[in-house]
């Protein structure tokens, strides 16, 4: 994960108001992350530091955030409880800088089309042809270029 400005926002200010969002009391918190003021909504029934996008940091789930415009807003939609215990492997520890990403993103980027490419071969097998297209990484808003070779 490349990290240019941390995850989310550093400082929450908590408010006093609750309010019932589906089944969870929520609290409000507010902070300014990346010129916007966003108000979220979180309950301590579920205690992870977990919210949507970059919003993150708080002792509680995010149930609720939006920015003051209105212009984003999120809401959990449901929840699913799971009995059995997983274990997740660990994340990295620390963030990439740009060249580190970079490299990293190549790499998988070169592994992600090499397999695609043999996909398009097995298929071209498949279909009796000798040849399949060639696939590139594209410039283009679809992410793929195709050339016949």
């Amino acid at each position: 994960v490349y990290n240019d400005t941390a995850v989310g926002p550093k400082r929450w200010q908590f408010m006093p108001e609750e309010k019932k969002i589906g089944d969870f009391i929520c609290r409000k918190a507010i902070s300014l992350f990346r010129g916007r003021k966003w108000i979220a909504w979180y309950t301590l029934s579920i205690p992870t530091t977990a919210g949507p996008w970059k919003l993150s940091g708080l002792p509680g789930l995010i149930v609720e955030a939006s920015d003051t415009s209105n212009t984003y807003s999120f809401t959990l939609t449901h929840v699913i409880k799971c009995n059995e215990k997983k274990d997740f492997p660990a994340w990295r520890q620390q963030a990439l800088n740009w060249d580190q990403f970079r490299a990293e993103y190549l790499k998988s980027r070169k592994i992600y089309y090499d397999q695609l490419q043999a996909h398009a071969d097995e298929r071209a097998r498949e279909q009796g042809r000798t040849r399949s297209a060639m696939i590139l990484p594209g410039r283009f808003k679809g992410g793929l270029e195709i050339w016949p070779e």
